[in-house]
């Protein structure tokens, strides 16, 4: 009667602790599950994430080419500009040049006069 006894308490500890394992199996799973979509979340923003960093790079791009594109008409017009001075430049050194001219002739004439004065007497 003992090794009967003995033998159901054994028994009752083995579906005792099957029970036990079922339990940890099912709470294992289900951590398992929770895992995985945990997971799945993560290469979801992960993706999300890797499309922004795509959208940043080409804003930036266009950032550069349009700020390329500023440089580039600015440095037109500052060329523009410099070229209008530069000619405006070589206008005033011929204005000078032909107002020297009229000078030299104006005295001249000056000293024509003067000396036409002093012949005269």
């Amino acid at each position: 009667e003992i090794d009967l006894l003995e033998a159901q308490r054994g028994q009752e500890d083995l579906a005792s602790r099957r029970a036990c394992l079922e339990g940890e199996l099912k709470g294992a799973v289900s951590r398992e599950g929770e895992s995985k979509e945990r997971l799945k979340r993560a290469e979801e923003k992960e993706l999300e994430l890797e499309l922004k960093l795509k959208e940043v790079a080409a804003e930036k791009k266009v950032c550069v080419r349009l700020q390329k594109e500023e440089i580039l008409k600015l440095e037109m017009a500052a060329k523009r500009r410099q070229e209008g001075l530069l000619q405006n430049a070589a206008n005033l050194q011929d204005e000078k040049s032909r107002l020297e001219i009229e000078l030299a002739a104006a005295l001249r004439d000056v000293v024509l006069a003067k000396s036409a004065l002093l012949v005269m007497g």
